[in-house]
């Protein structure tokens, strides 16, 4: 049984707690208050947990009684829990900056490294998630031309941040561009997607650039980079990539299509899930050689 704690301050705690609890492989040891002033009762603080939930908050997060701990970078008492148990394993809601062999979790580039011996992991960037599901099969097959234009469609929190006129700069480019330049060395790393629109959860990108080869080697190409990955599926061109296909799942989902000489790559997902207590799953059960469906 893998034992958890969670740090209080993770996204969408709720449904991070309500999807480990039906996970057969996990145990939540303790959830950790770090304001350390809310009632005692985890339901107290979060209502929608009641009937599903008895786990009481704590202001005493022992390192010893856990194999995993959740939480945000700059967290210095998650951090002090890594250096009391060196054994200790860890998944960052988002980048730790500053710490060394911090696995950049998209499962889909880094498996091997994250089932082959890695400790910690952090939550990639919606961006990153968007680029390297969509591009990763062509960089492999050096198949990216110079530039790479497109359009995103992002979550309504990320708006805010983000503004209307977002190029590859900022969080989560830089992950996105060394995963691609890992993958095809020739790669400059110009990709210039416009954030035109937001609605929901749900994240959406399209890439576009120059086709260099029929679109069913293409299909073929994308099959072959995700046939072992369990979470993701590839549409055919008389399907509709829309919220239906991936609200509410982990899945990430992506099209290809072809008009007069211009490719079309297109993916979509949940980020309440893909980028949230999904994603914090699947790094789960990669970090301890779980199964990567286990508890979906």
């Amino acid at each position: 049984m893998i034992r958890i704690g969670l740090f209080e301050n993770i996204k969408d705690m709720p449904r991070l707690v309500r999807m480990l609890q039906h996970h057969p492989d996990v145990e939540i040891k303790w959830m950790w208050n770090f304001r350390r002033t809310y009632p005692v009762a985890s339901v107290s603080a979060h209502p929608e947990l009641a009937g599903e939930c008895d786990l009481c908050y704590t202001d005493n997060c022992d390192a010893g009684e856990v194999d995993l701990v959740i939480g945000e970078p700059g967290n210095g008492d998650m951090a002090d829990c890594l250096k009391d148990n060196p054994a200790l394993k860890a998944i960052w809601t988002d980048e730790p900056h500053g710490r060394e062999g911090v696995v950049c979790g998209v499962p889909e580039f880094n498996r091997k490294a994250l089932v082959r011996g890695a400790r910690e992991a952090y939550m990639p960037s919606v961006y990153t998630l968007l680029c390297t599901l969509a591009l990763m099969p062509q960089a492999k097959n050096l198949l990216l031309p110079e530039s790479i234009g497109g359009a995103l469609l992002l979550p309504d929190d990320r708006q805010a941040a983000w503004g209307n006129s977002w190029a590859a700069t900022g969080t989560g480019a830089n992950d996105a561009m060394d995963i691609l330049r890992q993958l095809q060395l020739s790669f400059n790393g110009k990709i210039r997607p416009l954030c035109f629109s937001t609605r929901g959860t749900v994240a959406m990108g399209t890439f576009t650039m120059p086709a260099k080869m029929q679109i069913d080697q293409l299909l073929q190409i994308y099959h072959d980079f995700y046939d072992d990955h369990r979470h993701v599926v590839i549409l055919g061109e008389e399907q509709f990539l829309s919220d239906c296909v991936i609200a509410g799942t982990n899945k990430a989902a992506i099209q290809l299509k072809e008009q007069d000489g211009t490719l079309s790559v297109s993916v979509g997902f949940d980020t309440a899930f893909r980028n949230g207590a999904g994603m914090t799953m699947h790094l789960l059960n990669l970090l301890f050689g779980l199964d990567e469906r286990t508890g979906f």
